[in-house]
């Protein structure tokens, strides 16, 4: 084998290795922050565990808040991922209906518990541009113009209220921890909202 394909494949090694690395304190610290809250979990507590030195902790991540961080990127992928399937849905009531399931099974994926803690530091994906928001609300703009949506409130003020309304929704899902079906019931409490406002 030549130098150069040596060198290579160090490096794809260590590269991998990184990954991994990586993918082990930031399972661990999720893991843990289910479990014992993010308030009561340090950065010492998520190194022991993942049985890595601090260091080797801060090589990677700032603080704990920036694996919230990470998770955060990560559910926005997947919402965005569940997304394009809702392309070939011709009416916006039902596209909004479908972005709203999306929603539903993205905290799913993720379960009550760290919801909950998204919840309490506003990281949620409901108020991050471009994703739940920006998919509601164009939908009910353009839902507007071909009269399928009421025109008595603006597009905003509609997108407002849901977004408001699923939201405790979400926060009883997570008193009740989990016990019912987030998306089913996601989809009866939106599917009645949307009567109020649709123009049919």
């Amino acid at each position: 084998m030549k130098s150069g394909e040596c060198m290579e494949k160090a490096r794809t090694k260590r590269r991998i290795q990184a990954e991994e690395s990586r993918e082990n304190i930031f399972n661990t610290a999720i893991k843990l922050f289910s479990e014992r809250g993010y308030e009561s979990v340090t950065v010492e507590q998520i190194c022991k565990a993942a049985k890595v030195s601090v260091g080797g902790f801060y090589h990677y991540y700032k603080s704990k808040a920036s694996v919230f961080d990470e998770l955060h990127e990560r559910l926005n992928d997947h919402f965005l991922e569940l997304v394009q399937n809702t392309e070939s849905i011709q009416r916006d009531t039902e596209r909004v209906l479908r972005y709203f399931e999306c929603f539903a099974e993205t905290n799913e994926y993720i379960g009550p518990a760290i919801v909950t803690i998204l919840l309490s530091i506003g990281n949620d994906l409901q108020n991050q541009q471009g994703s739940l928001r920006g998919y509601i609300l164009d939908s009910i703009v353009h839902g507007q113009s071909t009269e399928e949506f009421e025109k008595e409130y603006t597009a905003e003020e509609i997108t407002n209220h849901l977004i408001f309304a699923t939201k405790g929704l979400l926060h009883e899902w997570c008193f009740q921890r989990g016990t019912f079906s987030l998306k089913e019931k996601m989809h009866q409490f939106v599917q009645i909202e949307l009567r109020c406002f649709s123009a049919t």
